[in-house]
């Protein structure tokens, strides 16, 4: 059973080439016409008559001694062969014979599958995701509302359901669904538990009774090892108007870890403006918001205990590269070593290291492609680095970089283009099927099961 929560809204924040097409045959030579009959003998021999034009091309017999025939006509040349299918056909490519990269570049690619589907009225379409099942979910965005269509491995539509955001698991998907209060109320928060046929399987509160905290940000983030954590600042409606924050992780099959909501830390600001939360692939997590100009941290272990906080030590505008003092939307997204990155209004600023209270800078391979995505790949030996989308693109081929741990630019997957285009969403889903959004805002997809997996 939902339980109403409140606040105002925040804002969602080498596959084998394609063979070619055979050549056609080029057209038979027309013969040379047979030469004709040598002339009798005489002071001047008449002239022997023109050889008539062959019939097969072949070249006639000489003759001894008339002029020699007319060439016969040229044979037409013979069909173009058509060129071999590039819709989902892939180029892949290793470029580094480092050991560090073996097993990064798939060697085949996946037969693509093609979908289409038909968006609620008014709503744009947007990028798609698997799950581990081989399932996949396309969106569709109206507003603050996200509405996902399920499809089978297959590419048979499913159910629908609506989420922002969502995260893959290894069976279904996971996220956050808000409901804008009513009566002067807040919005409801709730984690949802998504079937891979689209269901919803499960739905759970994640913030407190709206008559007594109103909700004012919320953040959701996968558990690389399968599972969620869920992250919701809220404001005392009736006391001292403090704010806090508030946690709770979800298991891989969607269920609460923790029999109550956790308060990870507050203080006496009256709002918060933001705040994120990723989780470690070491397993603690680590929640950010705001207090005054500063940052507030709070990592804790899989028990919701904090084990290292800081109540204020770095100011927002160091890490953020900004002085405005807005909202901002914010992630954090973990690394192979354990660290979490930071990402600011979709680009990455920052890295907080396993358990650090302060940020340090990127690493190279990332700040390089800062405006870009990425997912950990192929069983975890590396990274799979997305190129942003909405690219004026001549070609509509977007590559992904496959990348070493360390950054080592290892191959590169080029998607099959076509005409000019502005590029749409790429990503990789838990099981490294790859999903590919054909043109920013079209409704049709593509998508290569198990591409870049384990």
């Amino acid at each position: 059973m939902l339980l109403a929560c409140g606040g105002s809204s925040s804002s969602p924040s080498v596959g084998s080439t394609g063979p070619t097409g055979s050549t056609g045959s080029t057209g038979s030579t027309g013969s040379t016409g047979s030469t004709g009959s040598t002339g009798s003998t005489g002071a001047t021999g008449s002239t022997g008559s023109t050889g008539s034009t062959g019939s097969t091309g072949s070249t006639g017999p000489t003759g001894s001694t008339g002029p020699t025939g007319s060439t016969g006509p040229t044979g037409s040349t013979g069909p173009t062969g058509s060129t071999g299918p590039t819709t989902g056909s892939l180029r892949l490519e290793r470029l580094d014979a480092s050991p560090e990269c073996d097993g990064l570049v798939p060697d085949r690619a996946p037969a693509a599958v093609e979908i289409e589907w038909l968006p609620p009225a008014g709503a744009t379409c947007a990028g798609g995701l698997s799950d581990g099942t081989g399932h996949v979910a396309v969106s569709a965005r109206s507003g603050d509302t996200v509405t996902w269509q399920a499809f089978t491995p297959a590419g048979a539509a499913q159910g629908r359901f609506a989420a922002w955001p969502l995260v893959p698991e290894p069976s279904g998907w996971q996220g956050l669904l808000v409901t804008p209060g009513i009566s002067g109320g807040g919005a409801a928060v709730a984690h949802r538990n998504v079937h891979p046929d689209g269901a919803v399987a499960e739905e759970v509160a994640v913030c407190l009774d709206p008559s007594l905290s109103g909700t004012q940000r919320w953040s959701l983030a996968q558990d690389p090892l399968g599972g969620a954590l869920t992250l919701v600042g809220e404001v005392d409606l009736y006391h001292n108007h403090f704010t806090s924050v508030r946690t709770q992780r979800f298991d891989e099959a969607g269920l609460a870890r923790w029999p109550e909501l956790v308060n990870a830390g507050g203080s006496g600001d009256h709002s918060i403006e933001y705040l994120a939360t990723g989780v470690s692939r070491q397993g603690e997590s680590l929640s950010l918001w705001q207090r005054s100009a500063f940052l507030q941290l709070a990592w804790q272990n899989t028990a919701g205990e904090v084990v290292a906080a800081d109540m204020g030590t770095e100011h927002y505008f160091d890490v953020f590269g900004s002085t405005a003092f807005r909202p901002y939307e914010l992630e954090l997204v973990p690394l192979l070593d354990g660290a979490l990155a930071l990402r600011v209004d979709g680009v990455f600023k920052r890295r907080y290291d396993h358990l650090a209270l302060a940020s340090s800078p990127l690493p190279d391979w990332l700040s390089a492609r800062a405006g870009g995505t990425f997912r950990f790949t192929r069983g975890n030996r590396g990274y799979a680095a997305f190129p942003p989308p909405g690219q004026a693109s001549a070609d509509c081929a977007p590559s992904i970089e496959l990348l070493a741990p360390s950054g080592r630019l290892c191959g590169r997957v080029t998607v099959p283009g076509g005409a000019g285009c502005t590029t749409g969403q790429l990503d990789q889903g838990w099981d490294g099927t790859v999903v590919q959004q054909r043109a920013a805002g079209g409704c049709q997809y593509r998508f290569w099961p198990g591409l870049l997996g384990g």
